[in-house]
């Protein structure tokens, strides 16, 4: 279903999501199956304190939180997943932010949060256009499960080289251990 700008996100996340292996359990949130944001807001939190792998969001955001609040950064700060910690794929504006002096942005949260939070988080610094979020979110994912057993770092690096949309190069940013492995 189209956004209020046109763009198909459920449809492109659902793209994304075929990416993933076979045996890997998934769970799509997508809010035109909720009746508000609050109930996306407690789907999201309880996935991410159920320790997901990944959590990968394609939508609006801000600084420091997800169109509608759906998650915001005291939830980031919030979370009590302890050990299962997961990455954290955020396709949307300025959830990477970290220039700003008086606060954090979405993702410096995330791995921040004292009694969890995640392992990583990529997020971009800047305003870019979601046709070119998608390509890099495909090839993250792709680079990430295609057997080859990179880092995250690694897939992130080649992600962003193969990216045409410069905008979408040069303001995505990894938090966290570039040599982390997703164990799956």
């Amino acid at each position: 279903m189209p956004g209020d700008d046109g763009f198909d996100f459920e449809g492109a996340s659902s793209g994304v999501a075929d990416l993933l292996p076979g045996g890997l359990t998934q769970r799509r949130v997508f809010r035109g199956q909720f009746t508000d944001d609050t109930q996306v807001h407690t789907t999201l939190l309880q996935g991410l304190n159920g320790g997901e792998l990944l959590v990968n969001y394609m939508g609006h955001g801000y600084e420091q939180g997800w169109r509608g609040d759906i998650l915001t950064l005291t939830d980031a700060q919030g979370l009590v997943n302890g050990l299962h910690l997961p990455f954290l794929v955020s396709m949307t504006c300025l959830n990477g932010f970290f220039q700003d002096v008086y606060g954090d942005s979405l993702a410096e949260a995330f791995l921040k949060a004292l009694h969890g939070g995640g392992v990583a988080a990529w997020a971009s610094s800047g305003m870019t256009d979601p046709t070119g979020q998608l390509a890099l979110n495909k090839e993250l994912i792709r680079l990430l499960f295609n057997g080859e057993s990179l880092t995250i770092g690694e897939a992130a690096k080649r992600a962003k080289a193969a990216a045409t949309d410069q905008d979408v190069r040069k303001t995505w940013i990894l938090f966290g251990d570039p040599t982390t492995k997703l164990k799956y």
